[in-house]
């Protein structure tokens, strides 16, 4: 089952990035994921799990950014 995820999550990140990075509020999409780059080449696993952790925040953020939803904590 996980071998074929990218069915399932491939289509709905493509959805959210159209959504997101088309709106000028969406952050610089570049430095988080290269935080989580550089932490995995490195071998890293507690800077790379933060570094995801963080990536997740700022997708969320950026999302309801562009849905409106302002319940979420601001980063």
């Amino acid at each position: 089952m996980l071998a074929r995820m990218d069915l399932l999550l491939e289509p709905g990140l493509r959805a959210r990035d159209r959504m997101v990075h088309s709106h000028s509020e969406a952050s610089d999409p570049l430095p988080s994921h290269k935080a989580v780059f550089d932490a995995v080449r490195d071998q890293d696993a507690a800077r790379a799990e933060l570094a995801m952790l963080d990536l997740l925040a700022q997708a969320t953020h950026d999302l309801d950014q562009v849905t409106g939803d302002r319940s979420a904590t601001p980063r």
